[in-house]
């Protein structure tokens, strides 16, 4: 029997049908939305370290030998930034591998935006516009993104926003939970994702009628990751340490700066994050004031979303242009709903005017600072580094590794904890940089004891890198008794221990990468 001349086309193979929505417009541009960041930020991956991200893998450094942070290597971050550069440091070695993951966490971040636009009621293209506003923010290359914990906060975050959408929408408590469970997480990553979190506990309790149910489940959510991890910390008997550099610590580090002085930076912003990224702050702003006007209960929810995030930003009193990554998820909601207002009134002339006026102009000088700031390793390194001593840091890693075992432990005597990094070489202190000694006087005792109990096979004095009268006076002591001048590299100086004899420590596995 032949086939009907008024039939249709015999059906595509499942094969090509596939193909075809693989490569769809929708598919494609989740594709650019997710890998976007990584593609913005790649001029960037193989910069030197700067002195967080130094941190974060020294600490990660010490994991792979079974130290605990805290107890064992202190910084006064969450732990969770730890763990992850363990895992970006799983097949090798080197600065790029934390930056590539980082920048998949970001593209990760821009498509769970999408989602959650979608959740909200945005229509799908103005969803995807949402996305793809969040994926062009990070061309504002003057945040100094890079690997630092914003870039790993923001995808849990963003995904604890988008499950409590959900939850409202559906009605199922478990989405609550997740909510809090996701907010969690983001906290373990940086403490200031608090504030986010207690906007959404804030929407839950502050309805006419109160969702204490849905709020306790929230809560829930919230607490258990951090149960977990204070479980998991009494167990390695660093609960105490813990406690110190997450709480104590980081409450000496707020106090520095007066209250009043706090209260009035609130109202300042950073000049360099706003202008690397003007077109998108503009565009926020006019979608914040669009979903005011409008009165919908999810508006209301980014308004207080993006009001926590800023307040998060601002807790320290301090104004670091990386702080400001935070605001970036709720940039591109906003700003979505700005361009879908413009797309649905340009026709109208006034607005076709406005557009060529002032975006047009805001987009080519977008491009314009980007390109310029990415064009040349020197002005790469010029945006991200902030001492002499970070550029100085590989040279004096490798002097350091050319004369020393992998089992010596060295001691940095200022705050460049890349020089650990560099020459693969452990701290020979629980605190591994000199800034606790300007909060905590005792830390400086503690420090000097244990480099005397031990002393290290080398002591790199990078002090003239920053604003500090000199070493504490032990440490001075025990230098000018058992160090000898070895080698200056920059403005880093490098003492020897006189004698033949070094410290214990781990054994590097065979044929680790430098």
């Amino acid at each position: 029997m032949t086939q009907s001349a008024t039939s249709g086309p015999p059906p595509l193979p499942s094969a090509v049908r596939a193909l075809r929505a693989l490569l769809s417009w929708k598919s494609l541009t989740y594709v650019l939305i997710f890998f976007g960041p990584a593609i913005i930020l790649a001029p960037w991956f193989g910069v030197v370290l700067e002195r967080d991200e130094a941190a974060y893998s020294t600490l990660a450094m010490g994991l792979r030998h079974g130290l605990v942070p805290y107890r064992d290597l202190f910084d006064h971050k969450p732990p969770l930034v730890y763990g992850i550069y363990w895992f970006a440091f799983l097949f090798g070695q080197d600065v790029w591998q934390p930056r590539v993951l980082a920048a998949l966490a970001l593209g990760a971040t821009g498509v769970m935006t999408v989602l959650t636009a979608r959740e909200m009621g945005y229509g799908r293209r103005t969803s995807l516009v949402a996305g793809a506003i969040f994926a062009l923010s990070t061309s504002n290359v003057l945040l100094r993104i890079t690997a630092n914990t914003e870039a790993f906060m923001l995808l849990p975050m963003t995904a604890s926003l988008y499950a409590l959408v959900r939850a409202e929408n559906t009605g199922r408590t478990g989405w609550h939970a997740a909510s809090g469970l996701l907010a969690g997480l983001a906290v373990l990553v940086k403490t200031t994702a608090a504030f986010p979190a207690l906007a959404l506990m804030a929407f839950l309790l502050a309805r006419r009628r109160p969702r204490q149910r849905e709020a306790a489940a929230f809560a829930v959510g919230a607490a258990s990751p951090l149960l977990v991890t204070v479980a998991l910390f009494a167990a390695f008997s660093a609960l105490s340490d813990f406690w110190y550099a997450n709480v104590t610590y980081n409450r000496l580090y707020t106090e520095v700066i007066p209250l009043s002085e706090r209260l009035w930076r609130l109202f300042i912003i950073s000049p360099s994050a706003v202008l690397g990224g003007l077109i998108f702050w503009h565009r926020a702003a006019v979608g914040l004031v669009l979903a005011a006007r409008r009165r919908a209960p999810f508006g209301w929810l980014l308004l207080l979303w993006v009001a926590g995030a800023y307040l998060g930003i601002k807790v320290t009193g301090r104004d670091l242009s990386h702080y400001y990554a935070q605001l970036l998820p709720g940039v591109a909601l906003a700003g979505a709903l700005s361009v879908s207002a413009i797309a649905q009134d340009f026709r109208r002339r006034g607005v076709r005017l406005a557009v060529y006026a002032t975006l047009v102009p805001l987009a080519i000088f977008q491009l314009a600072l980007y390109a310029t700031l990415a064009s040349t390793a020197s002005s790469r390194e010029e945006l991200h580094i902030t001492s002499d001593c970070e550029t100085e840091a590989p040279a004096v890693g490798q002097w350091i590794r050319e004369r020393s075992q992998p089992s010596d432990r060295i001691y940095n005597l200022g705050r460049d904890s890349e020089i650990y990094f560099y020459s693969q070489r452990l701290p020979a202190a629980r605190f591994m940089y000199d800034r606790p000694f300007e909060l905590d006087p005792d830390t400086a005792g503690e420090t000097a004891e244990a480099l005397r109990r031990e002393p290290p096979r080398f002591i790199v004095d990078t002090l003239a890198c920053i604003t500090v009268p000199g070493p504490p006076a032990e440490v001075a002591a025990l230098i000018d008794l058992r160090y000898r001048l070895a080698e200056t590299v920059g403005r880093a100086v490098i003492y020897e221990l006189r004698t033949a004899a070094v410290s214990d420590g781990p054994t590097w596995p065979a044929g680790a990468p430098p």
